[in-house]
């Protein structure tokens, strides 16, 4: 399962009580990858909301929950992973987290499917504990979609600035080019637009007097 597109890899989705989080790592040459966070409440495209339903069933399926249950379900994202197998192909590896209603309880109960690869690490290892290929698929469906909401494609319109690349008035998608070495680096929305601000206003500050 393939969780990046060229040099990005999204290493977590969630979207939650109107805000978006996504982390996601980008290789630098000879040396650790970049870690970056993007936090906002930028809505999603609907595509994202229709990518995040569809793992509805598959929830289902992880926990082995009544198939009733799903009409239940929420969404919220997936944690994902990376390692390789035995004869070193990398494996990915998925956690889907989603919040089922009660009847009797206010809060909702939290569910976290329990993680499982595309395919078997080794040989010995059978496929009934690996994600399913229309889990995979699934999956794969979100962080495309997780991936276009870095590039811009939101709700209310396609914001058009590189992947990961905040806009000139801070309302970009809130993440900044970290130090080397690999550290991470959150920049919400807000906090973006108060560093555009003072930047701004320090610059009138620096003019002479007239211009």
């Amino acid at each position: 399962m393939k969780t990046h597109t060229g040099l990005r890899a999204i290493t977590k989705i969630k979207f939650s009580k109107g805000r978006m989080h996504i982390e996601y790592e980008m290789e630098r040459p000879g040396g650790e990858p970049d870690v970056f966070t993007l936090d906002t409440g930028d809505q999603p495209h609907p595509d994202f909301v229709r990518a995040l339903e569809a793992l509805r069933p598959h929830v289902v399926d992880l926990t082995e929950l009544p198939p009733d249950v799903e009409n239940r379900l929420t969404v919220c994202g997936v944690s994902l992973s990376s390692a390789e197998d035995a004869e070193d192909q990398p494996v990915m590896g998925a956690t889907v987290t989603a919040l089922l209603s009660l009847t009797r309880s206010r809060a909702p109960l939290v569910l976290n499917t329990p993680h499982k690869p595309d395919h078997p690490y080794s040989a010995d290892e059978v496929d009934v504990f690996c994600l399913t290929e229309e889990q995979v698929a699934a999956i794969q469906n979100l962080v495309i979609a997780a991936e276009a909401y870095l590039d811009g494609k939101r709700a209310q319109a396609s914001l058009d600035f590189g992947a990961g690349a905040p806009a000139p008035d801070g309302s970009g998608p809130g993440t900044v080019a970290p130090k080397r070495g690999r550290r991470t680096v959150t920049l919400t929305r807000d906090s973006a637009k108060r560093f555009a601000a003072a930047a701004r206003a320090a610059e009138t500050a620096a003019k002479p007097a007239g211009q």
